[in-house]
């Protein structure tokens, strides 16, 4: 039996790179970004191009995870030193007066909030970040996870992800093939690098730290945190504390959250409820997380999946890749926005219609389907490694509980004691729907709202709205986890191209 693929085979597509870029050599993109190049005939600037790791379907290497560091091994400094002296080529990445501001920070920050985990992380941060050399930079990491992690979270596991320039290089180029429609560009004048600015704050996450992308899995069990992490130039420190730490308090802090709105949510002050699971189970989350993100950045930024008229189209890349960073951003924000159920639940809606985008199969309308949901659920349990379905599954099986409880919600129906719901139909006759389906358009309807309800209304909808008492979950939010789960589970569910029979 053949080996399986890391990932499915591309094909080879044709693509315009104009004459200055990488230094006036078309070609030196294709090793920035590591693509397979051909050249098409005699022209200069006409290649038929592949990802490298698309040839064959291995894996990529973006993101090269290893333990620096764990309970039984921390005490000595080698195996810091040995693992960030990978990254001294980047140290002249890192401005060299933030080392100095970010001691002042800490210090500042630990003196004045002496007993605050969230204090103490942000103050970490500022140092890992800052850290001028790579030799400082593992005596921090020794310090803060001997001196103070371990004794916290005896379980705990510091990592180091080596984040390979190949993938900020692919996410940059689409944006500056953005350019090749414009007349010949003056680089003598480009002294600001204004060029390759573009667009790119909009996913300044692959260029720097991968934020959103790997707080998401570190607040999978949200509200509890098990894994915090830190980016710097060419990596991003890990902190896996081996158990499920508290992440936020009963009640809020912050005088201005008591202005917020809330929802119809069932409040549990004074229990734990955290999650009980083995140390080793959470480093085994983590490493799953970074191997899919790895296979999934590789089949985002397969030129085959932006093709259109018979060439690579940038700007369809540049829209794709802007919606999934952005998908990935609101999914961070559902997971760490736990107080404001509003805002989670539009959250999620966006998130939903975002996704919509990005699988080509997927449509709101069964997004939003409790059968549905329960089918991609099953889906997504045979897809991650069952060892760890604790650690990333508890809210999205939520979420179905939520949308089994707006079902409940239809009190005209039970008035009447009728098991469905009785709507009108077009044509203006009555038609009895079931629960599960009522509640879908329902939350369609809701939905709706978001956008002004900018359609003319139906009768149907109006009675949709008196026969439902309009109480929604704070946890069907997690609709959108759910969905960026199947998306992490199988990454090939981005994928535009025809897939060969022996990679389906």
């Amino acid at each position: 039996m053949p080996k399986q693929r890391d990932r499915p085979i591309a094909p080879s597509v044709s693509m315009t790179i104009p004459s200055w870029m990488a230094g006036e050599n078309p070609a030196g993109l294709g090793e920035m970004c590591s693509w397979e190049m051909t050249q098409i005939g005699e022209s200069p600037t006409d290649y038929l191009v592949r990802t490298k790791e698309g040839v064959h379907g291995t894996k990529p290497k973006f993101l090269v995870s290893q333990k620096m560091s764990d309970a039984k091994s921390h005490g000595g400094p080698g195996a810091y030193i040995s693992r960030t002296n990978r990254l001294r080529s980047m140290d002249k990445l890192v401005p060299p007066q933030t080392w100095e501001l970010a001691k002042k920070f800490h210090d500042k920050v630990l003196e004045n909030n002496p007993d605050e985990p969230s204090a103490f992380l942000a103050a970490v941060s500022m140092l890992i970040a800052a850290a001028p050399t790579s030799e400082i930079l593992a005596d921090v990491i020794q310090k803060v996870f001997s001196e103070v992690i371990i004794p916290t979270a005896p379980g705990a596991s510091c990592h180091i992800i080596e984040v390979s320039t190949r993938l900020s290089y692919r996410f940059t180029a689409n944006r500056a093939l953005l350019d090749t429609r414009r007349p010949m560009l003056d680089l003598e004048d480009d002294q600001a690098g204004l060029i390759f600015q573009t667009a790119s704050h909009l996913t300044s996450d692959t260029t720097l730290g991968l934020s959103s992308y790997l707080d998401c899995m570190g607040s999978s069990l949200s509200p509890y945190v098990w894994a915090f992490t830190v980016g710097r130039p060419g990596a991003v420190v890990l902190f896996v504390f081996g158990k499920a730490l508290t992440g936020q308090y009963d009640l809020p802090r912050d005088v201005i959250q008591l202005l917020a709105p809330s929802m119809h949510l069932k409040q549990e002050r004074g229990s734990d409820n955290r999650p009980q699971i083995e140390s080793k189970v959470y480093e085994q989350a983590a490493n799953w997380w970074v191997r899919q993100l790895d296979i999934l950045f590789s089949v985002a930024t397969e030129p085959a999946n932006y093709v259109h008229e018979g060439a690579y189209d940038p700007m369809m890349a540049v829209q794709k890749l802007l919606t999934l960073e952005q998908t990935f951003r609101d999914c961070q924000s559902i997971a760490t926005n736990t107080r404001d159920q509003h805002a989670k639940i539009s959250l999620a809606f966006q998130a939903l219609t975002r996704m919509e985008g990005l699988v080509s199969h997927w449509n709101l309308n069964k997004m939003l389907s409790l059968t549905e949901a329960q089918e991609l659920l099953e889906a997504v349990k045979k897809e991650i490694p069952e060892q760890i379905h604790t650690v990333y599954l508890p809210r999205a099986e939520k979420a179905l509980a939520a949308l089994q409880f707006i079902q409940k919600g239809f009190f005209l129906a039970d008035r009447h004691g009728e098991e469905n719901v009785t709507l009108p139909r077009k044509n203006g006759d009555d038609e009895s729907v079931p629960r599960a389906k009522a509640s879908k358009e329902w939350l369609l309807l809701y939905r709706n709202s978001l956008h002004g309800f900018d359609q003319k209304s139906t009768a149907r909808q109006a009675a949709l709205l008196a026969a439902h008492n309009g109480q929604i979950p704070g946890e069907i939010a997690d609709l959108a986890w759910l969905h960026l789960l199947a998306i992490m589970a199988n990454p090939k569910l981005l994928i535009r191209f025809k897939i060969s029979s022996s990679d389906t």
